[in-house]
């Protein structure tokens, strides 16, 4: 093992080296990706289509959407049922509607009928259909269905009457019950099940991915310690995760008192959006990742810690990443969740660390550096808006920029890098050199990403999204190299 582990270091010291057992990663992954597409899963063992209910779900989306959007297209409905959804709603929907106030109509024609009137946000309507449809044929998608209705409709009533039906209240999830607590104002809910909620419905790859990320970032981060980071560097490192993950949930509640109290919510345009980004999220975001930074202070105040407290504070922010992306995961899936997944962790680790060593500066010595602890933070605030802008609306004329949020990172990644230009000592000859860290474990995150987004997604569309981290990661690395100046032939 000692053996194979010195020739890792060697070869992290030489260029050709790097960039060879990058490509070994980079062709594992892809080998391992291809592999895994050729075993027949589970879910592809077992037909999707397995009830009525299944089936009229599947012609419903086959109806309003392409056919080619459909990975796999159901098969026929049953007889008595094969007429709904087909040809024009004028031909079908008459007798959907006439079959559906008899007695008892036949299993699936009020569940389809639903669906249709929660197209057209009848969402009343859709809620009394799903209710009577799994009072005749009780079924878990059905209840689950009215539950969706019922927060995708936003009236607070409706909710409440989802949750009195005994038939649904097994369904009712933490999640639903804040999403209600937000309609109605209640505060008493929200914090109630506010908690629970950060844990619940987390998929097992997706909890693996972000956590293999977080270690990655972690040791290119301890990496610039002064030798090898000590025992008591660790615990203070670990503790900085927790109070970054911590931090996101004052984040989420001062956000919902800003809703509440002032209506403050994301503009519907460029510019508005931008305002908003900036003066709420970017403002609310590294403010609050900087007071929870706070309590480390007392560890990193003291003279000649400024390396610490970067990286302390770089710590705080991949904690805040790391719960974050694991609720995108958990609620967005992977077309939302990959997309920003790279770039998001390193925005975060890149603009704590900064603010927190201004902070700390600003404590220690504030006649020396108060205006300069300020104007960081001014601009770790714009870059943090500007990317969440360009990831969410397009810019009149231009046009969608989503794809160049990433470049956002290059500032981020200038102001961290040039502190660490200053405060971080040579690496030596000894160890994995830095820039094989961030090399390799760029590559591996590559790997994993491509591995959820295409279980998720087409292939090419998750390739596109994969292409995007590789950017960032283009990008971030020129900065590094540039800042980071290691002895490598």
């Amino acid at each position: 093992m000692k053996h194979w582990w010195n020739q890792l270091e060697g070869l992290s010291h030489t260029t050709q080296g790097i960039a060879k057992v990058g490509g070994m990663i980079l062709l594992l992954g892809a080998s391992l990706i291809g592999l895994f597409s050729l075993i027949p899963s589970v879910s592809d063992s077992r037909n999707p289509y397995e009830d009525t209910i299944t089936l009229v779900m599947g012609h419903y989306y086959l109806y309003q959407f392409p056919a080619d959007m459909l990975l796999e297209p159901p098969p026929p409905l049953p007889s008595e049922i094969n007429w709904i959804f087909q040809g024009e709603q004028e031909e079908w929907l008459p007798r959907l509607t006439e079959e559906t106030k008899g007695e008892a109509p036949k299993e699936g024609l009020c569940f389809a009928r639903a669906l249709w009137h929660w197209h057209d946000e009848e969402f009343d309507e859709a809620i009394g259909l799903l209710r009577r449809e799994n009072a005749l044929y009780p079924n878990e998608q059905v209840r689950e269905l009215a539950l969706t209705v019922a927060m995708t409709s936003g009236d607070s009533d409706l909710m409440n009457l989802v949750t009195s039906d005994s038939a649904l209240a097994q369904e009712v999830s933490h999640w639903f019950e804040y999403s209600r607590g937000v309609e109605e104002q209640n505060w008493d809910l929200i914090l109630k099940h506010f908690i629970p909620t950060q844990f619940e419905d987390i998929p097992l790859f997706p909890l693996f991915l972000t956590l293999v990320a977080g270690g990655i970032w972690a040791v290119l981060i301890f990496s610039f310690t002064v030798n090898r980071p000590s025992l008591s560097l660790i615990l203070l490192g670990l503790v900085a995760l927790v109070l970054g993950a911590l931090s996101t949930w004052p984040t989420i509640l001062t956000l919902l008192w800003t809703e509440f109290e002032f209506g403050w919510t994301e503009g519907t345009d460029f510019f508005s959006t931008l305002f908003y980004m900036i003066a709420s999220v970017g403002l609310r975001e590294e403010v609050l990742k900087m007071l929870f930074y706070a309590p480390l202070l007392v560890y990193t105040g003291k003279e000649g810690r400024d390396l610490e407290a970067l990286l302390l504070g770089a710590l705080v922010g991949l904690g805040f990443a790391i719960e974050e992306n694991l609720s995108f995961f958990a609620r967005h899936g992977a077309s939302t969740a990959v997309s920003r997944f790279v770039s998001a962790n390193m925005l975060h680790f890149y603009l704590t660390g900064i603010t927190s060593l201004a902070l700390t500066r600003a404590v220690r010595n504030p006649a020396k550096w108060a205006m300069d602890s300020f104007q960081v933070l001014v601009f770790a605030i714009l870059l943090h808006g500007i990317y969440n802008t360009l990831g969410s609306q397009p810019l009149p004329i231009v046009g969608d920029l989503s794809t160049f949020a990433w470049a956002t990172l290059f500032g981020c990644a200038a102001l961290f890098f040039r502190e660490l230009e200053h405060l971080a000592p040579p690496r030596g000859t000894r160890g994995i050199t830095r820039t094989a860290i961030l090399t390799w474990g760029f590559c591996g995150l590559v790997c994993l990403e491509l591995a959820w987004a295409a279980s998720e997604l087409p292939f090419d569309q998750a390739l596109n999204l994969i292409g995007q981290s590789a950017l960032a990661a283009v990008f971030t690395g020129y900065i590094f190299v540039h800042y980071i100046r290691e002895p490598i032939r």
